[in-house]
């Protein structure tokens, strides 16, 4: 459901920053409701007719900064997923020097975030998604890569009581994992891309599947030369949506990419691409028919680049306004209990230079920017999971004064 930053640089994360205004960071958020309606026993299609959406009353909550461990000299969380506003967990990765990394899981108990032990098999490993489908089924995914510069695919599964690695299939040339939706404790998808060479270029989609037992590959449309998976958002087994963007010459330009699981197949569906670089790389779905997708595009011939918003019908996408403030601003993750009530998260670039927060809200006819914490001398959101209560919880990160990253979560109380 909902989605490293840090030292830990790789091929996604210079497609996904500009690297002119911000370091290189991987940063891939999805959505996290559906694991709330879970818990609930409420069916996503259902979730508004029961009157689920006192999100929409809660957009004037303020957001409050929620103190987090750190405990490395660079830390940063980049996926977030909550099942009740008293249980989220966030997944990340932190390092000691620029030559390892590991993985890093915090959870939520209601009072405080405490570090939870996560396996680190290799010399540099990242966790980019978690989704839960209670707080005793949780499955985060990202990227690990060995001493001698191989990636390969990395998920790991929480029971309740421990982390654990699961095997996953890693196809290609540098696989790695983006973003997870689980609708249950064995119906999950992932997605993110790996190389079709030992080059490092052009990249096709990337699609993994949980069927209870074992992960593996679904073949997915590559269309362009270069293609990416950001998000994903599952509101049944047979019922996903994913986005991410694709270079359709191979010359740079990107354009938003969007595909739809039915059960058997993947298949691509159009999306409106604005005139330069546009990427989606968040996405929530509240049922088949509506869902909300978020990312970023350039202002032709400049290097500024704007928030981006595109909405699905259940037949077609279409972009919807949104805030943008600054030259340069962008969405990284979005979570929605109902398509009335929406939260997205990203960062801007301040008139100081610094990273700032970004955080807008949707209340079924159009999305305002709401004021949140900016804490340190730079700081940005990455993921954002809702509840049907209204509370909300963001997770990124900040850096503090000796300018090295620390975790940042915001969070939103319930209505």
């Amino acid at each position: 459901m909902t989605p490293g930053r840090g030292d830990n640089r790789n091929r996604l994360s210079a497609i996904r920053r500009d690297t002119s205004v911000k370091a290189s960071r991987f940063v891939i958020a999805g959505a996290a409701v559906l694991a709330a309606w879970s818990v609930l026993g409420i069916a996503p299609a259902s979730a508004a007719m029961l009157g689920l959406s006192s999100l929409a009353g809660a957009q004037t909550l303020s957001w409050s900064r929620v103190p987090s461990p750190s405990p490395a000299i660079n830390n940063a969380l980049n996926g977030v997923s909550c099942v009740s506003a008293s249980a989220c967990t966030a997944v990340g990765s932190n390092s000691t020097s620029r030559i390892t990394s590991g993985t890093l899981i915090e959870s939520w108990d209601g009072a405080s975030w405490s570090v939870v032990p996560s396996p680190s098999p290799d010399a540099n490993n990242t966790l980019n998604g978690v989704s839960c489908a209670s707080a005793s089924a949780c499955t985060a995914v990202g990227y690990a890569t060995t001493a001698s510069g191989a990636d390969e695919t990395l998920i790991e599964s929480w029971d309740g009581t421990s982390w654990s690695r699961v095997a996953s299939p890693s196809p290609g040339f540098f696989p790695q994992l983006a973003s997870v939706s689980c609708v249950s404790a064995s119906a999950c998808t992932a997605v993110g891309s790996d190389a079709a060479n030992s080059a490092g270029i052009d990249y096709q989609t990337l699609i993994e599947s949980w069927d209870g037992t074992s992960w593996s590959v679904v073949p997915s449309p590559s269309p362009g030369i270069n293609n990416n998976l950001y998000g994903v958002s599952c509101v049944s087994a047979s019922a996903c949506t994913a986005v991410g963007s694709d270079d359709p010459g191979g010359g740079g330009g990107t354009m938003t990419l969007t595909e739809s699981w039915d059960g058997s197949s993947w298949a691509r569906v159009p999306s409106p691409s604005p005139v330069e670089d546009g990427q989606l790389h968040g996405v929530s779905c509240v049922s088949a028919g509506a869902c909300m997708a978020v990312g970023y595009y350039f202002v032709s011939g400049t290097t500024h680049h704007k928030t981006l918003i595109e909405s699905w019908n259940g037949t077609r996408w279409a972009r919807v306004s949104s805030p943008s403030p600054g030259n340069f601003s962008r969405l990284d993750g979005v979570s929605c209990v109902s398509m009335a009530a929406c939260v997205a998260v990203g960062d801007y670039v301040a008139r100081s230079g610094e990273d700032m927060p970004l955080i807008v809200a949707w209340d079924g006819a159009s999305w305002a920017r709401v004021p949140g914490p900016s804490p340190g001398i730079g700081s940005q959101l990455d993921a954002v999971s809702c509840v049907p209560a209204g509370a909300c919880t963001a997770a990124g990160s900040r850096i503090n004064n000796s300018r090295h990253d620390k975790t940042l979560i915001e969070a939103r109380p319930p209505a």
